[in-house]
Order: structure tokens, then C-alpha cells, then sequence
């Protein structure tokens, strides 16, 4: 009597099971980073309406393996990055400007200092989602 075992490679189940497991991953850390921008946000004492704040969102794709966490709101890169000359790297504007605001009247302004929020959401949790990979993908080997 003979005793046997079989090998069988199950490349496209696994394959398949990988895909959705780099996608799981991503879904957590786009999600992490924007929760962690949105409370970046919510510390700051500059918040005046929360429109950026809740702005925010996420996008994944499949197709290329990305998550993008954004938001549209125009002015969140002069947030982000600050205006004229208290613009990061020296960026902006050189020169005072006058501006209306509905809510403070006229206003002379020669910028204001960058509050990122983006980047740190992305950059204090690099460890974070390396682990969620790491996790996720464990799932499918083990």
C-alpha cells in the first residue's frame, strides 16, 4: 500500500485573496490617516466652521493599489502649507494685501503660518500601516 500526498497550487485563489487582503489594508490605513487629519483639525484652535474638517474623505483603487485620503475645499492648501511670507519655504507672497471677510470686514494680512494637517496624518502613522499590512497579508498565509 502506498502513501501519498498531493501538492496543489492554488495561484489564483491566493492571488485573489492577496488582492483583497492589500485592499483591506488600505482601507485601514486611508481611514486612520483621515481620522487622524480630522482630529489635527479638531485641536486647532484656528477652526472656525469645521467645512475643511469634514471635507476630508477617502478614495481607494483597486486598480493601482492606492488610497488617497483628500479634500476639496480650495483653501486647504494655503492651510496646509501657510501663505505669503510666513509661507513654508519661503513661498509666498512677499508684500501685505487687503482682503474682505463678511464676518470681519476689511483685513490686512501679510500671512499666516502653515497648520499641517495632512502630512503628519500620513507621516505619524507610516508605522501604523505597515503593521496593518503586515497583518492583513498574515491572514492569507497562515
Amino acid at each position: 500500500m502506498a502513501l501519498e500526498t498531493k501538492l496543489v497550487w492554488n495561484g489564483l485563489i491566493i492571488s485573489k485573496e492577496m488582492d483583497l487582503a492589500i485592499e483591506r489594508a488600505l482601507i485601514r490605513g486611508t481611514n486612520k490617516v483621515q481620522a487622524d487629519a480630522k482630529r489635527i483639525l479638531t485641536d486647532d484652535k484656528h477652526v472656525d466652521t469645521g467645512v475643511l474638517r469634514g471635507s476630508i474623505v477617502t478614495a481607494i483603487d483597486s486598480s493601482d493599489n492606492t488610497g488617497t485620503v483628500l479634500t476639496n475645499i480650495e483653501y486647504a492648501p494655503y492651510i496646509e502649507f501657510g501663505t505669503g511670507i510666513e509661507a513654508e519655504g519661503g513661498l509666498g507672497r512677499k508684500t501685505p494685501w487687503t482682503y474682505f471677510s463678511e464676518k470681519y470686514g476689511w483685513i490686512t494680512t501679510s500671512g499666516h503660518k502653515p497648520y499641517p494637517f495632512m502630512r503628519p496624518a500620513r507621516d505619524n502613522n507610516k508605522d501604523t500601516i505597515k503593521k496593518m499590512f503586515i497583518s492583513e497579508l498574515k491572514k492569507v498565509t497562515e
